[in-house]
């Protein structure tokens, strides 16, 4: 995989992460449920659930655009709205732009998690 976690982040948050990370490549969230809904694990909508549907479609519709396996890569943005967020963004081995995008924080001992629209 070709991601690199900071020594400084909390084991947990590195698991979380990682589960994240595999579940998305694998283009299957089923294993992520019990790690999204981990009480360090927070999002930016209105309950987790919800979440959990978006990026459930996010990851459906990648997997329809992708060709051959997603590489993830984290990142910061210009454009960004939240500068202390980092994006996870998916690349495929052909398109130029990310195939899925996740926006992850860190807050108080938290990951909070959000989908990118596009």
């Amino acid at each position: 995989m070709e991601f690199h976690l900071s020594s400084k982040m909390k084991d947990y948050h590195k698991e979380v992460l990682t589960a994240m990370i595999i579940c998305c490549r694998n283009f299957d969230l089923k294993n992520f449920i019990p790690f999204l809904m981990s009480e360090n694990v927070l999002t930016n909508y209105e309950n987790k659930v919800q979440f959990y549907r978006i990026m459930k479609n996010k990851v459906e519709c990648a997997k329809k655009i992708t060709d051959g396996i997603l590489i993830c890569k984290i990142e910061k943005k210009e454009w960004q709205l939240n500068p202390k967020a980092h994006l996870f963004n998916f690349y495929d081995q052909t398109h130029k732009n990310e195939r899925l995008s996740i926006e992850v924080e860190f807050e108080k001992g938290n990951l909070i998690l959000d989908i990118q629209p596009f």
